[in-house]
């Protein structure tokens, strides 16, 4: 046997296992047309849905939702523009009908301690030194390590105003110069 007819008979049995999908050989699977088209929109569809479950965001499940539905419109043999025009329409009625729901329904999250500091007079209880990096402040009820937004040493039972959050210090002010 040659190389040619060694080649030949690989093909032949590649195109046995793996057919190619043509409108002359389709791809039936369950009495269902598998063209290029639904399969594109099908793994367009699983890419979307695993963008949805990274990011959580409920928009692009129902984009997903969408692609699945123009899949089917390619199975049944609907040009590709108006498989397109399926996708936008459904995917627009899900997102616009659902995502107002879906924010009802997920709580608010609260403001984090951070969040809260920020804006808040406190009252210094160990002296905030800029230059030795210590010092703290004691602020609704919480103690935070904090440091002097200039270079200024501030002493122990004045009154500051929080202006920003550094990691897991607070950035003071003297009331006077806020």
């Amino acid at each position: 046997m040659g190389k040619r007819e060694s080649k030949r008979l690989v093909m032949n049995n590649c195109d046995e296992i793996f057919p190619r999908i043509s409108r002359e050989n389709p791809i039936q699977w369950g009495g269902i047309l598998l063209s290029h088209a639904v399969i594109a929109w099908i793994v367009f569809a699983v890419i979307l849905g695993i963008i949805e479950v990274c990011s959580l965001n409920m928009v692009t499940l129902w984009i997903a939702i969408g692609a699945i539905f123009a899949a089917i419109a390619a199975a049944f043999g609907v040009p590709p523009i108006a498989q397109a025009g399926v996708f936008v329409l459904t995917s627009g009625i899900l997102v616009v009908v659902t995502r107002p729901l879906a924010k009802k329904l997920v709580p608010k999250t609260e403001p984090l301690n951070y969040d809260r500091v920020i804006g808040e007079v406190g009252v210094v209880i160990e002296e905030i030194n800029a230059v030795l990096g210590s010092g703290q402040v004691k602020v609704i009820g919480q103690i935070w390590s904090a440091k002097c937004k200039s270079s200024t040493v501030i002493a122990i039972d004045e009154n500051v105003k929080i202006v920003a959050v550094e990691g897991v210090r607070v950035v003071v002010e003297t009331i006077e110069n806020a």
